[in-house]
């Protein structure tokens, strides 16, 4: 068992495996992305200025190269493991609740829709739940499923 210790003002809310299990890639409720040595719990790298606000979702792609994260700041990011620097950013007008890489496409898919404390208050059409298709490699939408109301 390896006990890792985070910021004590800061709640991790997602992570992720690097390839062969090196490392630990972490979101945070601050927006904070964070890389682990496994081995140690030591930080390895360290990144602020990818979100500026709770970083809800974090996945990989198949042979885990980049990854996206799925942000409450409306906005999602393909990510380098290695540096942790950003290579793309998709854009919404609602926050986004999970991202994937497609696993025979270059496509990414963002699911969104209002914050989960307010679902119950409000329909599906009103609550601008949404899941968007966007080219991976030029970061524009080419596709979108209006009102799910459940996990997609």
């Amino acid at each position: 068992i390896r006990e890792i210790n985070v910021d004590d003002n800061d709640k991790a809310t997602c992570l992720g495996w690097t390839i062969a299990d090196k490392h630990i890639i972490a979101g945070f409720d601050t927006g904070l992305i964070v890389k682990y040595d496994v081995e140690t719990g030591q930080e390895i790298a360290r990144k602020k200025d990818i979100h500026s606000d709770r970083v809800n979702r974090l996945n990989f792609n198949k042979d885990k190269t980049l990854f996206v994260t799925a942000s409450k700041d409306c906005n999602a990011k393909l990510v380098d493991p290695n540096n942790l620097e950003v290579v793309k950013t998709f854009r919404s007008t609602v926050p986004i609740n999970g991202a994937v890489i497609s696993p025979t496409h270059p496509h990414v898919l963002l699911g969104g829709g209002q914050d989960a404390q307010t679902v119950t208050t409000t329909s599906s059409s009103q609550g601008k739940f949404e899941t968007r298709f966007f080219h991976m490699v030029y970061a524009e939408e080419f596709g979108r499923v209006k009102g799910h109301f459940e996990p997609i």
